[in-house]
């Protein structure tokens, strides 16, 4: 591609978008986090003579960044048009694949993995996947699929082959049924079958581009690129790269743009010069000096770690000390992508208080070498004169750090370093820490010390102070008090200071110390026979937990051998649209062709939480050329509100607001860039309302509470009962909220067409809604407006009401200028408009006897319900139900199977002897700790709004035989659009390839509900089930006077006798509908059961844990398909969301087998919300395990222990010597809590 019009502004994911029409290629993040939007950009090394393949995060890599080099986007490397790539169709048959939206991006980080590494290891792929999210498979299968690449799997695969041949040796055993060839016989269930895959050849991958292989001139060429606000520039020497720098010395200099990327994106800043030194041969030198390795500037990640290692196996051990714990670093900095194009030299000069590589520079006290044309080259220590502020350091403006000196170290001299954060992979430090110590010869007698740390202060530091205080002693434990108290005296931080977490930070440097102690501890006693070797409980504390290859299981009840080929029910069929999400050919709303005169929008959020409007004024705004208009409450009338029950929302706030986020006007311009830069500048004079309103406490305070909303359930005498209990106790429980992040952000496109109509494509769960609502405020009826939705990027329940937040602001847009109008929020405005799950506040009391059974609950539940209506449901569970209980709500459990789940999970997870076990292990290790729960969970199916349990579906047969299906439900990655062919195959009896589902749209099915509340496949499937039942009826005749002849034929003779082959089905859930005032009546169908016992893992010093395995059992009656339910209750759930290396080391999951429901589709149970209380045997597994840390201490009994269990809380209730040394920081001083 040639193209001179380009704006150094623009991304390589812009570009590719927006130019070319390459919507592959996903924006989910805009900050290099997600990886959605990986591509694979290939260049030829003239030096090594080889062709580098790296996965990039193409939302952070300049366009012009690209010059030269060879982009390949998911769509270049295979289509459902011509022929899948063998990486496309693994991740699609081993089920990897939902709501497809990272899917692409995905498939590209594996796909360049291959290219450089044809045959990789799991390791290597786990390394691949650190810079890739998904929010709904839980990785597993994702794993599972691409593991077939490996050389593992090709081993294990000679391994089956051999036990194969053994087993069938006829051959008599002396142990009979016992013997171990025996043992292989019994197989987990098989989802998918890997004898499917095409065969991955390596040498049929496309060529490199020979002109770029062969001809210089594009890499030699002085580029430089003039933009509207941006000009860069690519020098091609070192001369001209520091005449630049002279004529510019505020000028940026750019290698992956990882950091000023995001400062651009999310800060709003704009550097006029950037200057990238790609082609500088001496910022790209690795030298090897007596005393150290010169590293240049401008080396990437990737490539120092590729030499270190080099010189790790070829100089002895005690050489490279320094170089092993970079490596090590390296391997939780970022992800894939990020170190793919970073380079050294932008994490020092960036200067951030948590980067991961300055501890250990600094420890290490390297050289830095600096040049300039004014003042020459010189050469400063990295130490603690370096940092002069918060990203400030001493280097001149016109200066340019060339190449840095790592030191190799010496044999009595010993380094560690250690990192912190919330998530192990690609996640910012928290506090991360370096230590550094030489000793005298043969001896422990420390001579010199330096530890640095980071996310202790504005800059990197060294703690001087404390290091100056053990030089001259012995490293033995007689020197960790005074450590401990001189890092707290040297190490202070303010109660609110700068990302919070106080208290945690303030242990972690002690800890982080101890385990440098503890590790350095080992290796002298290893090389010193003089040294006392530690305690063996204590040994332990220094390891980090480090990635081991999964393990999985799944069961599932297998389908007769005499069902029909035809039917699918039962079957572990592929998601429908997952071959078109793994090619990137699958279409979200965002990734529609624009409109002619299309138009973009932006929403100008309010930045305060609770003030009085004064003042909106877009005339700076207005004025910016591309600008079209602003609407505020001015436009829409003050009077006209909306909600999903109750409308009491503005479209935009008028006088106050009461949340930061809330919509106040919208700017609508002619593309994205304009509208976002013209909102901007949009001015809003505030002032601020007491009381300001943060917390449950903070609403309960000030008696701040919905009307209306205060339900109450009571059963019998509880204070008689609290009585006559032998125990009581009391206190309260915390649940936080959690972000639904889905990968696809809130998008809506608004299509104006004549005699008022309207065209709404939306990412929602409930397009009636949106349909309903849009009238409303536009003031049309309802049959005016037409709401689309093909598929959505996950919803997880955020989708269900607060879409309307986008589209009814782009629909009223559309409206009111009677042009397309498009918007798609970026992550961090979805975030902050759309609210969470709900937390909650449970305040309890408890009776129980002395058998430990519960006798009675007395729960007041608060719910943070945020600033408006919206959906709010309050829960209470109580005991292990068993059949014929009647629940606190008066329900009678019938079909209960919750009983037989937990004895399944119990005998299958060997819970019972794991406990010994782990007790075993507790004893032997005093900082790591593990713990083992076992939790049931019991979900109610049906909306507790009677009236949203209904559905409607449309299915027409076309006189080829072809069979097409409009139901109300949105396919979000859960399967239901597959399922729902599979439901219509059984009833027509047809093949389900002649099946289709196009869309979801209010013209084909009127007054849907919402998808939620997991009933999705209930109600549709019934729906279709009807529909299909209809028209069955009307060609029974006709099948039964030839029922030899074909489906085809069948319904051309139909068409013939001029019989309806269209029908609408409908379906209302029967014997349901409950009464808070009376507290009777049915409010669920039925329930699903399950069962889930966890084992975790816990560092006790860091607060750091894994999941060792986790065993699940699972009743959903007769799955209609157990792949894609498996894949429901493996998703991901909790907290900061997981990456591929969280997920448990063992994941066993068995669908209880012989459990039909006759209360649902084909005895089906429905899954997606069900399991994911089971998350919950984690948590309390941590629990336990931290009880096991406390009772070391000799603290026993009740602790209260808030979810969520963030590394913070499980580091400070894991009580010790070292937390007891801090003080509790005042928490109303909390840095993000503003006004």
């Amino acid at each position: 591609i040639s193209d001179k019009n380009i704006d150094p502004q623009w991304t390589l994911l812009w570009y590719l978008r927006n130019k070319l029409g390459l919507t592959g290629t996903k924006l989910g993040c805009a900050e290099g986090g997600c990886g959605a939007c990986t591509v694979m950009i290939s260049r030829f090394d003239r030096v090594s003579g080889r062709i580098i393949h790296l996965a990039v995060n193409a939302c952070l890599t300049p366009i012009c960044a690209v010059h030269g080099l060879a982009v390949t986007t998911v769509e270049g490397i295979g289509s459902v048009r011509t022929k899948l790539h063998p990486v496309q169709e693994r991740i699609a048959k081993a089920h990897g694949s939902q709501c497809g939206f990272c899917t692409p991006g995905i498939v590209m980080s594996m796909y360049a993995l291959l290219r450089s590494i044809p045959k990789p290891t799991m390791e290597n792929l786990e390394i691949a996947f650190q810079g890739n999210l998904c929010r709904c498979t839980g990785y597993r299968p994702i794993i599972e699929g691409f593991k077939t690449f490996t050389e593992e799997w090709e081993q294990s695969q000679l391994m089956a082959n051999v036990r194969k041949e053994e087993i069938n040796d006829t051959r008599v055993c002396s142990m009979g049924d016992a013997c171990c060839k025996r043992a292989f016989t019994s197989e987990p269930t098989e989802i998918f079958n890997s004898k499917e895959f095409c065969p991955y050849d390596p040498t049929q991958e496309p060529i490199f581009p020979p002109k770029l292989k062969i001809e210089s001139k594009l890499d030699e060429q002085f580029l430089i690129v003039k933009g509207k606000n941006v000009t860069w520039y690519r020098p091609t020497n070192f001369k001209t790269l520091l005449a630049l720098k002279e004529q510019y010395p505020n000028a940026k200099i750019v290698i992956g743009n990882t950091e000023i990327g995001v400062e651009v994106k999310f800060k709003h800043l704009v550097y006029p010069v950037l200057i990238q030194p790609t082609q500088i041969k001496e910022m790209h030198e690795i030298i090897k000096t007596q005393e150290a390795l010169r590293i240049g500037a401008s080396v990437t990640l990737v490539k120092l770690e590729e030499t270190l290692k080099h010189y790790i196996k070829t100089e002895p051990e005690h050489n490279t000390r320094i170089f092993t714990e970079i490596i090590n670093m390296l391997h939780w900095f970022a992800g894939k992508q990020i170190r793919n194009v970073a380079a050294v030299g932008g994490n020092i000069m960036t200067g951030s208080p948590i980067s991961d590589l300055n501890p250990i520079f600094m420890a290490a006290n390297i050289k830095l070498n600096l040049c300039s044309l004014k003042h020459g080259s010189r050469t400063i220590s990295m130490d603690h004169t370096f940092f002069v502020g918060y990203r400030r350091n001493v280097v001149l403006p016109e200066e340019v750090l060339v190449s840095i000196d790592i030191p190799f170290t010496k044999e009595n001299q010993y380094f560690i370093a250690y990192k912190q954060a919330k998530r192990r992979d690609d996640d910012i430090a928290i506090v991360n820490m370096a230590l550094n110590v030489h000793f005298a010869p043969d001896e422990n007698i420390i001579q010199e010390a330096h530890i640095a740390f980071g996310g202790m202060a504005p800059t990197t530091v060294l703690a001087r102070k404390t290091c100056q205080k053990i030089i001259g002693k012995k490293w033995d434990k007689s020197i960790l008090e005074e450590v401990y108290d001189s890092l707290l005296e040297e190490l202070p931080l303010a109660d609110d200071a700068p990302g919070g977490m106080i208290k945690y930070r303030r242990s972690l440097t002690l800890s982080l110390f101890f385990k440098g102690f503890v590790h350095i501890s080992k290796k002298l006693s290893e090389n010193i026979l003089t040294v006392e070797h530690l305690p063996r409980e204590i040994e332990s504390a220094s390891e980090c937990f480090h990635y081991k290859a999964p393990k999985s299981s799944q069961y599932y009840q297998v389908v007769s051998k005499d069902q029909e080929s035809h039917d699918l029910i039962g079957r572990p069929i592929v998601h429908a649209s997952a071959f078109k999400q793994a090619t990137g050919e699958a279409i979200y709303c965002d990734d529609m062709p624009k409109y002619t005169e299309e138009l973009y929008l932006t929403l100008v959020l309010s930045t305060r939480a609770h003030a009085k409007i004064l003042r909106i004024d877009p005339t700076k705004a207005l004025s910016m050329e591309g600008v079209v208009s602003f609407f505020s409450s001015k436009d829409i009338g003050e009077d006209i509100k909306w909600g999903p029950i109750f409308h009491d929302e503005e479209v935009f706030v008028s006088e106050k607001v009461t949340s930061q986020g809330q919509v106040i006007g919208a700017i609508v311009a002619i593309d994205q860039i304009i509208a976002q830069a013209a909102a901007r500048m949009v001015e809003v004079e505030y002032e601020n309302i007491e009381p300001i309103i943060i917390s449950i406490e903070d609403a309960i305070e000030h008696d701040s509470f919905f009307s209306g909303f205060s339900n109450c359930i009571i059963k019998g005498d509880s204070e008689k009962a609290f009585r006559e209990a032998d125990h009581v106790i009391e206190g309260e429980i915390r649940i936080s909220g959690q972000e639904h992040f889905y990968l696809e952000t809130n998008v809506a496109i608004a299509v104006p067409r004549e005699e008022n109509e309207l065209e709404v494509f939306c990412s929602t769960q409930h397009p009636t809604e949106i349909q309903k609502l849009i009238a409303h405020v536009l003031n049309i009826h309802i049959n005016r407006v037409n709401v689309r939705v093909k598929r959505l990027g996950g919803g997880f329940g955020g989708k269900e009401s607060r879409s309307s937040l986008l589209a009814i602001p782009v629909a009223f847009a559309a409206h009111r200028l009677q042009k397309p109008v498009r918007c798609m929020l970026d992550r961090d405005e979805d975030m902050l408009i759309s609210g969470t799950r709900h937390p909650f506040l449970f305040k309890y009391k408890v009776g129980f006897n002395d058998a430990g059974l519960i006798k009675v609950v007395k729960l007041h539940i608060y719910n943070n319900a945020g600033y408006s209506y919206d959906l709010s449901v309050a829960l209470s569970e109580l005991n292990l139900y068993k059949e014929g209980d009647l629940t606190h709500y008066n329900q009678q459990l019938v079909n209960c199977t919750l009983d037989r789940c937990w004895r399944e999970c119990v005998a299958s997870s060997r819970y019972n002897e794991r406990i010994v076990e782990i007790q075993r292990y507790n004893r032997r290790n005093r900082f790591k700790k593990k713990g083992l729960a076992i939790v049931p969970t019991k979900f109610g199916i049906s909306y507790t709004l009677l009236t949203l349990n209904q559905a409607g579906a449309l299915v027409h047969i076309y006189t080829d035989g072809s069979v097409l299906i409009s139901h109300g439900g949105t396919e979000m990655g859960q399967g239901l659009h597959i399922k729902m062919i599979q439901v219509a195959s059984r009833v027509l009896k047809v093949n389900p390839d002649k099946i289709h589902i196009i869309e979801t749209a209010t013209d084909k099915v009127p007054n849907t509900s919402a998808t939620a509340a997991s009933a999705g496949s209930d109600l549709n499937g019934m729906a279709i089930m009807n529909a299909c039942e209809k028209i069955m009826k009307r060609l029974q005749p006709i099948i039964d006077s030839d029922p030899e002849s074909t489906w085809e034929d069948w319904i051309k003779t139909a068409y013939s006798q001029r019989i309806s082959l269209s029908a609408s089905g409908f379906y209302r859930t029967p014997n349901i509908g409950y009464s808070f005032d009376t507290n009777s009546g049915n409010p669920f169908n039925y329930f699903t059961y399950g069962v889930a016992c966890t084992e975790v893992e816990i560092d006790c010093l860091t607060g750091d844990h894994e999941v060792l395995r986790t065993d699940i059992v699972m009743d959903l009656g007769e799955s209609l398909n157990p792949a894609i339910d498996i894949g429901q209750v493996e998703g991901p759930g909790a907290y900061k969301l997981p990456g591929f290396a969280n997920i448990p080391q063992e994941f066993n999951v068995s669908l209880l087998k012989g459990a039909s429901n006759p209360r649902a589709i084909y005895s089906s149970k429905a899954v997606g919300e069900p399991p994911l209380f089971l998350a919950s045997s984690a948590f309390f597994a941590i629990k336990e395990a931290i009880k096991a840390a406390r009772k070391d201490m000799n603290i026993h009994g009740y602790f209260r222990f808030d979810a969520p269990a963030t590394a913070a809380n499980i580091r400070n209730a894991c009580i010790d010597n070292l937390t007891m040394k801090i003080i509790e920081p005042d928490l109303k001083r909390q840095w993000n809590m503003v006004p």
